[in-house]
């Protein structure tokens, strides 16, 4: 399974909207896909409500459950967990993806 986190410390610089379209893309191509997102504006989430038609899995998640996330995801076969994080974002989140 490969955990991809999109990170940057400027807001508007785009990372959600990149970890939708990646997410949405291996979805697309048959991939078992989840979204963590620990943004506090949870952008991913109403993104993915809006939609009609299937799409990625969503946790709507905090930077303390991402280790437990990622095991259950790779428990239940999952080939991807993408990662939207916060602007700025802290030493715990770096520490969690890693």
């Amino acid at each position: 399974m490969r955990t991809i986190a999109i990170i940057s410390s400027k807001g508007g610089s785009g990372k959600t909207t990149l970890t939708l379209h990646l997410a949405l893309a291996a979805f697309a191509e048959g991939a078992r896909v989840v979204i963590a997102d620990v943004d506090g504006q949870r952008s991913v989430g109403q993104s993915l409500r809006a939609r009609q038609s299937p799409g990625p899995g969503l946790v709507e998640t905090t930077v303390g459950k991402l280790f437990t996330l990622r095991v259950t995801a790779e428990r239940e076969g999952c080939d991807y967990v993408f990662i939207d994080t916060p602007n700025a974002p802290d030493r715990d989140l770096v520490t969690a993806i890693g």
